[in-house]
């Protein structure tokens, strides 16, 4: 967006890079479409515009390495209804109303007193010719003051003999003289801050902490672009506590005009509507909900709208499971074949119970962002999920899903055996004794399969936790196919 409105002719050849290119044999083309013009813009484009219907508005780019200078580009911007590669006028570009808040904005620069920052730029645009004499009569008495002070005229007689000692020439006293830097530049708002209250005390801006400084530039940068008409922001959430962020990503969602968000933290996109993500995969692929998604009213993606919601939307696959056991169980078994999820950008998604998954599915499946999935659940689920999915129950296998039969508990006990199990729970302070007297069994009798697996699945966390602490390497082919789900996950 900033390379198509926000840059000049002359700024394009150094802002795009061979790195942009996914093919350095073929050209980048960028195509911006607007829609729902105004009055104002249908002018300032007469001949630009395909009257549709839809009427839309494209601004395209395309750039071309030189094949005998990979340094060297070939640029174009125009619109290419118009029939004619025209550049657009300053004019069109100020229509459009673009604003761009960069990642790499400097906290101190832009809340500082330099000239281009933030705060000197929110200032200079004011209109403020009604004290203009007051301001250059009060920079003029500084100057008096100066030149007329004791003390100062003191320091420049001793400056003046310090520097005519190591000078090409002498100087004096009268050379010297101490200067506003609003009048050496003749800007009379140089050096002027924003100070805020602080214990008394009226401290700048840029000498609050980065989190302080950070809710400051967002807020000052939203005043300073209030007449643009699309602002683009670069990590906003950068400097900021999750909280922070989460306030910030409250005031993007509400404020006015259109906003361009681009970002990594969750807690900021956990404010927005789910149908104004875009997710953009380590694949390149572009995801976002369809605009008749019902999940964008749904009190169930409400309810669950949070961070552990939004973390699966960048991975390259999405594991789901019934609930933490699960994952707990197959991190523990990955982590002991050497299988690292989140190297490979796997993620293991929990459901609040299996009564959720028709909404995940619905959220990450094929008619929402559409993410590559798996997943594992237990054989009481079968049903449920495969009408969810559309399938027969009993291809839920060779849809990538691992079934356990008839469940996760039973699963592990069988494969593990009951003695290396009881050794574990021990391990973990769930001796046998205490086993006996949960499952009701005589304080001489046998731990057998059908009372671990009574004791585990009442205890489905702290058991879960136990058994994936104890996994070893040779582990893997007592558990084929949960392994084999790991691995379609690399």
């Amino acid at each position: 967006m900033h390379l198509c409105v926000g840059v000049t002719g002359a700024q394009l050849g150094t802002a795009i890079q061979e790195r942009d290119f996914t093919n350095t044999e073929s050209p980048l083309e960028l195509v911006l479409t607007f829609s729902d013009l105004d009055g104002e813009e249908r002018i300032a484009f007469p001949d630009e515009i395909d009257l549709g219907p839809p009427e839309l508005l494209r601004l395209k780019l395309v750039a071309q390495i030189d094949p005998s200078d990979a340094e060297a580009f070939s640029i174009t911007r125009s619109f290419p209804d118009s029939g004619r590669l025209r550049v657009p006028s300053r004019l069109q570009l100020d229509t459009i109303g673009w604003a761009y808040i960069p990642a790499t904005r400097s906290l101190i620069r832009e809340l500082g007193p330099t000239a281009g920052g933030a705060i000197h730029s929110l200032i200079s645009s004011l209109n403020f010719e009604e004290d203009a004499e007051a301001i250059q009569s009060a920079i003029e008495n500084m100057r008096d003051v100066f030149d007329e002070s004791k003390v100062f005229g003191e320091l420049r007689t001793e400056l003046a003999n310090a520097l005519s000692g190591t000078l090409p020439r002498s100087l004096s006293k009268e050379d010297l003289h101490l200067r506003n830097e609003a009048e050496v530049t003749g800007d009379p708002l140089r050096g002027v801050v924003v100070t805020v209250k602080d214990n008394g005390t009226d401290t700048p801006l840029s000498e609050q902490s980065d989190g302080f400084r950070a809710m400051s530039l967002l807020a000052i940068l939203g005043v300073s672009h209030r007449t643009a008409k699309i602002v683009g922001i670069d990590e906003p959430e950068t400097h900021l506590h999750a909280s922070a962020q989460r306030t910030i990503g409250k005031a993007l969602a509400i404020g006015l005009g259109q906003q361009l968000v681009a970002t990594h933290s969750s807690a900021i996109v956990s404010q927005m509507n789910p149908l104004d993500i875009v997710v953009i995969g380590t694949d390149h692929r572009v995801r976002q909900l369809p605009l008749n998604s019902p999940l964008s009213t749904s009190n169930e993606v409400t309810r669950h709208w949070s961070a552990r919601l939004l973390e699966p939307l960048t991975s390259r696959r999405l594991i789901i499971v019934e609930g933490p056991a699960d994952r707990i169980i197959l991190q523990g078994l990955a982590q002991a074949s050497g299988i690292d999820l989140d190297r490979c950008g796997a993620v293991i998604f929990e459901l609040d119970g299996s009564g959720f998954f028709g909404t995940a599915y619905e959220f990450f499946g094929p008619d929402g962002f559409d993410l590559p999935l798996s997943g594992m659940l237990d054989e009481d689920a079968r049903i449920g999920w495969a009408k969810t999915m559309n399938v027969d129950p009993s291809t839920l296998e060779a849809e990538g899903f691992v079934v356990n039969i008839p469940d996760l508990e039973a699963v592990y006990i069988d494969a593990l055996g009951t003695t290396r199990i009881i050794e574990l729970l021990a391990a973990s302070g769930m001796s046998e004794v205490r086993i006996r007297k949960a499952t009701g069994l005589s304080p001489t009798s046998s731990i057998g399969q059908s009372e671990l697996q009574s004791y585990c699945g009442k205890r489905k966390v702290i058991c879960a936790l136990a058994i994936a602490n104890g996994f070893r390497s040779g582990d893997s082919e007592r558990f084929l196919n949960h392994i084999q789900l790991l691995k379609e996950s690399i």
